[in-house]
């Protein structure tokens, strides 16, 4: 038994460290179509998400059957996933596809790691609770990290583009209301159910503002293999891979071994890209990847193998 154990750890391992450099890669490929193939960065993630959002499904269909229609007896259950989807799947992952067309896809994901200081704030503000110490070090690193990053330390002027920023920041916002909001609905019904709605209904949302079809007449066979690589890769079979790793080793670990995902951006992006880094760069990259270690070092539960989901 304890060799079967450590055997499911090790591919538990693995297979979410793949997961996070499949996204990572995803975002370079995001960056590509955005700024080399000059798509919309919001049709990017429409087109994303709605061919996405249909795999998903049938591999819900075959894995819950009539199960996956469930949440739609339930009308309150079925208005939270409709507002997660939309609060936390579609504007999460426009918000972080216009973060890299405004600067990088390394850069777009750091950002996005404020977020576990953005679940620390808003619990310090909705319970009122003193913070703890290592939550009051995590809020200070956050804001070393985005200074540097954003200002490489001048205070006269901004190293990245304003949009750049803000879209990177309600990328952090969005990804905390992701991680946490669906957390009941998964204990429900499951969260292939719970993301295969996300994704449906993400998908129609994003559908109102960008047509999804007829808007690009002439696409090329290089770009569809991007968007194939992006899809297929970068989200379903990262997303596949996650989840079978969070049921072998737990949400909490996961989540800690899922930080390589900027570092392996930021590696991808140089060879790629030639993207280059200041000092100031590094620091705030040191800065918010800390921030995610320090609390899964104060504790994070890793018994629960459903209790986080990631999706990017």
């Amino acid at each position: 038994m304890d060799s079967q154990l450590r055997n499911e750890t090790k591919n538990g391992i693995l297979l979410v460290i793949i997961a996070a450099v499949m996204w990572a890669f995803s975002g370079t490929v995001g960056q590509v179509l955005s700024q080399n193939m000059h798509f919309d960065p919001l049709w990017i993630v429409t087109v994303r998400i709605n061919i996405a959002g249909i795999i998903f499904m049938i591999i819900s269909l075959i894995k819950n059957g009539k199960a996956l229609f469930r949440i739609f007896y339930n009308k309150k259950h079925l208005l939270q996933i409709i507002l997660f989807s939309i609060l936390g799947n579609a504007i999460m992952q426009f918000s972080y596809f216009a973060a890299i067309s405004a600067s990088n896809a390394a850069t777009a994901t750091i950002l996005q790691y404020l977020s576990p200081v953005v679940i620390i704030i808003s619990g310090i503000v909705i319970s009122k609770k003193k913070p703890s110490k290592i939550e009051m070090i995590c809020t200070i690193l956050a804001v070393t990290g985005t200074f540097f990053i954003g200002t490489h330390g001048s205070l006269e002027s901004l190293a990245l583009s304003p949009q750049a920023l803000i879209w990177g920041l309600i990328g952090a916002v969005s990804l905390a209301f992701y991680s946490v909001y669906p957390v009941k609905l998964m204990k429900i019904y499951g969260a292939s159910v719970v993301l295969t709605w996300a994704m449906i209904f993400g998908g129609l949302f994003l559908s109102i503002y960008s047509n999804p079809i007829g808007k690009y007449s002439n696409i090329s066979m290089d770009a569809i293999f991007q968007f194939a690589l992006l899809i297929i890769f970068g989200t379903v079979i990262a997303f596949l891979l996650y989840s079978i790793g969070v049921g072998y080793i737990g949400g909490g670990r996961a989540n800690m071994l899922a930080t390589i995902e900027p570092v392996s951006s930021a590696i991808i992006s140089y060879f790629l890209f030639h993207t280059s880094f200041m000092i100031y760069d590094y620091i705030g990259f040191i800065c918010i990847l800390a921030i995610t270690l320090l609390l899964g070092l104060d504790g994070v539960p890793v018994k629960n193998k459903n209790d986080t989901v990631n999706s990017r």
